[in-house]
């Protein structure tokens, strides 16, 4: 891959990281406390919690993600497959800069996850 388009891709993963920061930063920032027996519905106001703590771990995930992304840059080792160290296509790298896989392993990836969910369930019977 072209140095420059490899800048690019540095340029796309440090904005995306500063975007995703500027997020959780937002969602952590304390929210205005209110007197629990003046909340008509406190079950919302738990699910509403909880839905943006899985939102923030995913933004967790994703900044990890983009970190490790931009060691592979750093080491050359960017836009290659961690399994077979193929080359991953340009426009999958474009949709997800931070993408450890070419869509081959991709998809045996998800084959074995899939095996070994329904093997999980039907253990679990």
């Amino acid at each position: 891959m072209k140095k420059e388009k490899l800048e690019q891709f540095k340029d796309n993963l440090l904005k995306l990281k500063a975007d995703i920061s500027r997020m959780l930063q937002t969602q952590s920032e304390p929210k205005e406390l209110r007197d629990a027996f003046d909340d008509p519905d406190i079950a919302t106001e738990m699910m509403e919690k909880m839905m943006s703590t899985l939102v923030s771990s995913n933004y967790e995930s994703n900044l990890e993600r983009i970190d490790a992304a931009l060691e592979r840059l750093q080491e050359g080792q960017f836009g290659k497959c961690v399994v077979c160290g193929t080359e991953i296509p340009l426009p999958r790298l474009e949709a997800l800069p931070f993408t450890l896989y070419c869509i081959n392993c991709q998809k045996e990836i998800e084959k074995n996850r899939e095996l070994l969910r329904q093997q999980t369930t039907t253990e679990s019977w």
